[in-house]
Parts: structure tokens; sequence; C-alpha cells
């Protein structure tokens, strides 16, 4: 499965499924078993140049943090390949 699919389907859940803070670190330890982190950082350089995720530092837990999010404009894209995929069972 494509690094760049596999980045996108993990934050598109723990965004807007489970609706959680999604960071670098948290990312990278969620798919630490299918992905390098090399892998993730190049993922999510790819995501963002495309624009199909944002990136904005809000403060969590009183510790500024660099937070990920599916953008507005590929929510329905997104929302519509993870459903039709077996990305959600292959990153489990």
């Amino acid at each position: 499965m494509d690094e760049y699919l596999i980045t996108l389907a993990k934050i598109y859940e723990i965004n807007i499924i489970k609706k959680e803070h999604v960071w670098f670190t948290k990312l990278v330890g969620d798919l630490k078993e299918i992905l390098s982190k090399g892998q993730v950082s190049r993922s999510l350089d790819k995501l963002y140049g495309l624009g199909i995720i944002n990136t904005e530092d809000q403060k969590l837990d009183n510790v500024w943090t660099h937070t990920i999010t599916v953008s507005s404009e590929s929510e329905r894209f997104v929302r519509e390949m993870y459903e039709k995929s077996k990305l959600k069972m292959e990153i489990k």
C-alpha cells in the first residue's frame, strides 16, 4: 500500500473519526509497525504540498504543538477514499 495513502488514512481516522488531535510523533507512533519515521515525514510533506492536509500550531496541555488536519476542501474525497478502500483494515 502506498505510504501517502496509509498516512492520510491514519490522519483521517484520528482527526475525523476519533475527533482527536494529530501531531507528528503521535502519527509516527501509531504507524511504527507499517511505516518508518522518514516515510511518514515524506508523506506529510507531499500531502501538505498538494493541499490535502493543513497544519496549525495549537496549545495542547499547556504545550504548543504542530497539529495536522485533513483540509476542509479534501475531507469528502478522503472520506470516500477511506470508506471504499481496505485502508481502514490495514492500518489497525
